[in-house]
C-alpha cells in the first residue's frame, strides 16, 4: 500500500513539475479531460485548450501514468454518456425554424414602411438530405457508443441466473411419493412434452 502511494505521489510530482509553454502538465491535462467529459473528441480538445500538446502526446502521458489513465477513462465515459443524450436530440429533431420573406394571400412579398423585407419565422420539415445526414450522425454515434461503452450500449446481452441472496441456484429434489395422481399425470405430460414426444 505504501509503495502504491509513493508511486502515485511520484507521478503527481512529475506531472506538476513538467511544464509546456509555462503551464503545468497537470493543469493542461485537467483542461483537456474537462473537454473530453463534455463529449469533445481528443483532437478537438487539444485544439481548444491553451498550451495543450498533440493528442498523441496526451495519450503517451496517459499510458505512462496510471493516475492520468484513471482520470482519462472517467472523462471519456462521462463524455460518451453525453453523446448518447446528444444522439437522442439529433434523432428527435424533425423540423427547423427558417426565416423567410413574408407574403400576402396573393403571394406578393410584403415590405416594411422603410422598404426592407418583412421577415417571419416558419417551422418547416427537414428535407431528405438533412434527414439522411442526421441518420448517419445517429448511426455513427450508436456505433461509437457500442464500442466505447459496450456494457451500457453494446448489442450483446447476457442473462445470469442467481439464487437467493445472489448466491448459486439451488436445485431441490421433488418427492414424487407425496404427489397426487393428478399432479403425477401433469408432471408426466410435461416431461413427455420436454422430450419432444407431444402430449
Amino acid at each position: 500500500m505504501a509503495t502504491k502511494r509513493k508511486t502515485q505521489s511520484a507521478e503527481v510530482a512529475v506531472i506538476k513539475n513538467e511544464t509546456r509553454l509555462g503551464r503545468a502538465r497537470e493543469r493542461v491535462t485537467a483542461d483537456v479531460f474537462e473537454q473530453l467529459a463534455a463529449g469533445v473528441s481528443l483532437d478537438q480538445a487539444c485544439k481548444n485548450v491553451q498550451d495543450a500538446p498533440s493528442a498523441q502526446t496526451i495519450m503517451r502521458w496517459v499510458e505512462e501514468s496510471p493516475l492520468l489513465a484513471e482520470e482519462y477513462a472517467h472523462a471519456r465515459a462521462t463524455g460518451y454518456k453525453l453523446l448518447a443524450d446528444r444522439m437522442m436530440t439529433i434523432a428527435a429533431e424533425t423540423h427547423s425554424m427558417v426565416t423567410t420573406h413574408a407574403q400576402d394571400l396573393d403571394g406578393n412579398y410584403i415590405f416594411n414602411q422603410d422598404g426592407t423585407p418583412l421577415l417571419k419565422q416558419v417551422l418547416v420539415p427537414l428535407n431528405a438530405d438533412v434527414l439522411a445526414s442526421k441518420r448517419l450522425q445517429v448511426d455513427t454515434l450508436k456505433w461509437q457508443l457500442s464500442k466505447m461503452l459496450p456494457k451500457i450500449y453494446g448489442d450483446k446481452t447476457t442473462t445470469e441466473l442467481v439464487g437467493a441472496g445472489g448466491g448459486a441456484v439451488q436445485i431441490a429434489a421433488v418427492n414424487l411419493k407425496g404427489l397426487t395422481d393428478a399432479e403425477l399425470e401433469v408432471m408426466q405430460k410435461l416431461m413427455s412434452k420436454a422430450a419432444g414426444n407431444g402430449l
